[in-house]
């Protein structure tokens, strides 16, 4: 919609306790292991309507080998439904964070007089 100004909006959730810092041994050490990041994309940007990027992140498991993976789409459905009950319904260790760039947004960033970096909105 042409007459949408401004940002889209940008959603954020809490961050989970088993990714924020904490001064005792025990979350010392399961810092160590690091931090899992997934992120994606649709649409179609300014041509369509919005581009809508989404992240979501957890602390990386012990037993790392069973939730890595590079793209979503190469998982079967059994896999990809394990991954979903035992890590994203099992606790609340999962952060996400959500960016919906209108397409005037876009439009508006790409026109300007010098170049404009999507990656940067």
């Amino acid at each position: 919609n042409d007459r949408v100004f401004g940002q889209g909006p940008f959603i954020l959730s809490d961050i989970p306790t088993s990714c924020a810092l904490r001064s005792n041994q025990a979350s010392q050490d399961s810092q160590k292991r690091g931090v899992v990041v997934g992120i994606d994309e649709a649409g179609r940007g300014s041509v369509l309507g919005p581009m809508i990027y989404g992240a979501a992140y957890w602390q990386r498991p012990e037993e790392d080998g069973k939730t890595v993976f590079a793209d979503s789409k190469q998982l079967t459905e059994d896999r990809r439904s394990f991954l979903w009950k035992n890590h994203i319904l099992a606790d609340d260790n999962v952060g996400f964070a959500v960016r919906v760039l209108t397409a005037s947004e876009i439009s508006r960033n790409m026109n300007q007089t010098t170049p404009y970096n999507l990656n940067q909105m």
